[in-house]
């Protein structure tokens, strides 16, 4: 049993690059097209529907909030809220953050004190991929906070 503990703590997982830019790619294609369909407001309706919050502009980057509020979750009612960069310049969008966590790395020991999975970060762009499929499916309404952008919280790495 500890030879095994220990091969599984030794392996390190190495992500599939070309598989995590496809599905980024992918992401990006789906967001815009969720962009251009979202309606400006100046305050969001008290409605079930996917916020999108501008946290932040550059030249070749965007940092969003998305979360889904109201009758339209399938699940608990919980929120759910993922801040995602979009990389204009390579348009690519990859998710930074979701609830009570922070920036992803590319592949995390296993087990670690995080119990985060070693794919945690591909993982979490896929759930991007199927949440946006799910949202145009069920065709919930999309709307875009107008003026100043939120300022983006502590974005730190994990440790």
């Amino acid at each position: 049993m500890n030879t095994l503990f220990r091969q599984l703590k030794q392996r390190k997982h190495v992500p599939d690059l070309e598989h995590l830019l496809d599905t980024c790619a992918c992401n990006y294609e789906r967001l815009m097209g969720i962009l251009a369909l979202a309606s400006d407001v100046e305050a969001f309706p008290a409605k079930a529907a996917l916020q999108i919050i501008p946290m932040d502009q550059d030249r070749y980057t965007s940092t969003l909030q998305l979360r889904e509020v109201g009758a339209a979750l399938p699940y608990s009612g919980n929120i759910t809220a993922l801040i995602v960069r979009l990389y204009h310049d390579a348009q690519l969008a990859e998710v930074l953050q979701w609830p009570n966590k922070r920036i992803l790395r590319g592949s995390y020991p296993y087990p670690n004190d995080r119990m985060a999975q070693r794919d945690e970060k591909e993982q979490l762009n896929r759930f991007l991929t199927e949440w946006m499929q799910d949202l145009l499916a069920r065709r919930v309404p999309f709307y875009r906070l107008n003026g100043r952008a939120e300022s983006v919280p502590d974005l730190g790495r994990e440790p």
